[in-house]
C-alpha cells in the first residue's frame, strides 16, 4: 500500500482511527526515506484513506495530507473533543524537532493544523491512542482481548 512505485520505504508509519466521526475507520499512512543530515526530507506518501475498505483494501477515498518531513505519527485528543486527532513528529532541519497536530473533523477529516511545538529528538509524538473515542468491552465480553499470563 505504501510502495506503489516498487521503491523500497526505508519507513512506513500508519495511525487508525474514525477521523471524520462517519462511524468507518480511516487509516493514515506516511512512508518515505528516513530523515538525516541537515535538510528534512518529505514523506514519498503522506494520505488519510477513509473506510470503509474494500476486500482489496481500496478505501472509499484517499485525501492527501502536509504531514510534513515525518519521523512517526500517533493518534491523540488534542482539543478533548470526539474526534480522534493526527499527531506527527516531525523533523524541521538543524535539529529541530516539531510535533504537529492534525484536528478530527466531520467536514475536513483531518482538518486545521495546530501550532507547532518544536522541542528536542524525543523520537515520539503525543499519543492517547484510541480508548478515549471507542468504549471498552465489558467483563466477560467475547469481543474482550484475551488476557495474557
Amino acid at each position: 500500500m505504501a510502495d506503489r512505485a516498487g521503491e523500497h520505504q526505508q519507513y512506513v508509519r500508519v495511525a487508525v482511527a474514525d477521523f471524520d466521526g462517519d462511524g468507518w475507520t480511516g487509516l493514515v499512512v506516511v512512508a518515505g526515506a528516513e530523515q538525516r543530515g541537515d535538510d528534512p526530507i518529505p514523506p514519498k506518501l503522506s494520505e488519510l484513506r477513509l473506510g470503509p475498505f474494500s476486500d482489496t483494501g481500496r478505501g472509499q477515498r484517499n485525501l492527501h495530507l502536509d504531514t510534513g518531513p515525518t519521523k512517526d505519527i500517533g493518534v491523540t485528543d488534542s482539543d478533548h473533543d470526539r474526534f480522534p486527532d493526527l499527531a506527527a513528529y516531525t523533523y524541521s532541519g538543524d535539529g529541530v524537532h516539531e510535533t504537529r497536530v492534525r484536528l478530527g473533523d466531520r467536514a475536513a477529516a483531518l482538518g486545521a493544523h495546530t501550532e507547532p511545538t518544536g522541542h528536542e529528538d524525543t523520537g515520539d509524538p503525543p499519543r492517547t491512542g484510541l480508548a478515549p473515542f471507542y468504549p471498552r468491552c465489558a467483563p466477560g465480553d467475547p469481543a474482550e482481548a484475551p488476557r495474557t499470563a
